[in-house]
């Protein structure tokens, strides 16, 4: 990944208290705070002016926050909380030692909460697949996040939305075709065996038809 442009810069440090003081969280999410977390630091603001695109009807300004672990990975329960407390669109820069991940989330508008963090391998910096692309700041957005999931459709097919509809229903399928090949090697009966066959075959289908 080549970095964000210098003129994105910011590198403030953000107290880790500041969150689990402020907003009401868990004990359990103040312990990942503390015990998960080495520092949080808001490293870039991306606007229509640092990057020189249009402004977005939904993305006005992206952080991104890039926060040290202490540990093998971070709870999304915390990413959660620090979304909650900045209200943009985030995109994290988790490290780990030399390594990297970065996680984001779909917010419908800049104060939405996120229900699902698409995040990438852990690798070093310069090999992150996040590169900026987009004439306004909500497709240098959706761009980031078809980026960071490759299994979302492309823009041309559909909204971003949609396409993280989809995903969601074809991770459902792959699941449910998972449990009924467990069923299927466990079941002793043939009839029963092949119902289940059956089953399987018509999910993968539909997985197939039903996806774009």
């Amino acid at each position: 990944m080549q970095d964000f442009p210098q003129k994105t810069l910011f590198n403030k440090p953000i107290p880790k208290a500041k969150f689990y003081e402020k907003l009401p969280v868990t004990q359990a999410v103040k312990n990942c705070f503390v015990n998960e977390i080495a520092s949080i630091v808001w490293r870039n603001k991306l606007s229509a002016e640092t990057l020189n695109v249009q402004p977005g009807s939904r993305v006005q300004e992206l952080e991104v926050i890039e926060i040290s672990l202490k540990c093998e990975a971070l709870n999304d329960s915390v990413l959660k909380v620090i979304d909650k407390g900045i209200p943009y669109q985030l995109l994290f820069l988790l490290k780990r030692g030399e390594e990297y991940q970065i996680c984001m989330g779909y917010k419908e508008t800049e104060t939405s909460a996120v229900k699902v963090y698409f995040k990438t391998d852990w690798m070093p910096f310069e090999v992150l697949p996040l590169q900026i692309t987009g004439l306004t700041l909500d497709e240098v957005c959706d761009n980031f996040i078809r980026q960071i999931n490759t299994h979302l459709a492309s823009a041309e097919d559909m909204s971003l939305k949609e396409a993280i509809a989809d995903d969601a229903q074809r991770l459902k399928i792959e699941k449910q075709i998972a449990a009924l090949e467990k069923k299927m090697k466990a079941e002793k009966q043939p009839k029963r065996k092949f119902e289940l066959h059956e089953e399987i075959q018509r999910l993968k289908n539909h997985g197939i038809h039903g996806n774009h």
